[in-house]
């Protein structure tokens, strides 16, 4: 495997190729999924926006494990190449009316 440090646009691409298969494995209704990376050059947010509340708890999993792996697993990918990331599942927003 090579060593090659990417560019923000190919880390861009790479990340995505990679958690949007895993996240909508996770989730009942994979079209629920929003993915958006926001920044470049040595900072990345990294947004999952789920379209229910439902698809925000198996997201986030029991405890918060397996957010907690996501980020673990993107952290050492972004660490590798010099690149601050921050990971947000962003919980929708519901028009309720008390």
């Amino acid at each position: 495997m090579s060593s090659k440090t990417l560019t923000a646009d190919e880390l861009t691409e790479l990340l995505r190729a990679l958690l949007q298969p895993v996240l909508q494995s996770l989730v009942d209704n994979p079209d629920e999924i929003q993915l958006a990376f926001i920044g470049s050059g040595t900072s990345l947010i990294i947004e999952v926006r789920p379209k229910s509340a439902m698809a925000v708890s198996q997201l986030v999993g029991k405890g918060g494990k397996i957010a907690t792996a996501i980020r673990a697993v993107l952290g050492a990918i972004c660490s590798k190449h010099s690149v601050k990331m921050m990971f947000q599942i962003v919980e929708p927003v519901t028009d309720k009316v008390a």
